[in-house]
């Protein structure tokens, strides 16, 4: 069998992907528009009114709850050295004549030069 140049006959690697808030914040968007327009409503004082009011809030709790659900059950990163030296977790951070952190210092372009 000849295969052509650059082909491969193995399957790429793939990796499960981390759940995304995207479409859920998408969502609270699209929930947040119609609790809106229920409010809005002239019939908003009627008991129709206030059930599609409380229904529509409870969607945008219960879309919040699934975002944090989602956030707290991630790893967060480790921060790096400048994010820690700049809330002041890093008390051996050096720092320049300007008074900024020397690893900010090392990350400023100079453009009048």
């Amino acid at each position: 069998m000849v295969a052509a140049v650059g082909s491969s006959t193995t399957s790429p690697v793939t990796y499960p992907k981390a759940p995304s808030t995207a479409g859920i914040e998408a969502e609270i968007q699209t929930y947040q528009k119609e609790l809106a327009d229920c409010v809005t409503c002239p019939s908003a004082g009627t008991p129709e009114g206030k059930k599609a009011i409380a229904e529509a809030s409870e969607k945008i709790a219960s879309a919040r709850a699934r975002i944090e659900k989602i956030e707290s059950s991630q790893p967060r990163p480790a921060p790096t050295q400048l994010e820690a030296s700049a809330a002041g977790d890093d008390t051996s951070a050096t720092y320049s004549a300007s008074g900024l952190p020397e690893a900010t210092m090392l990350r400023l372009i100079d453009v009048y030069a």
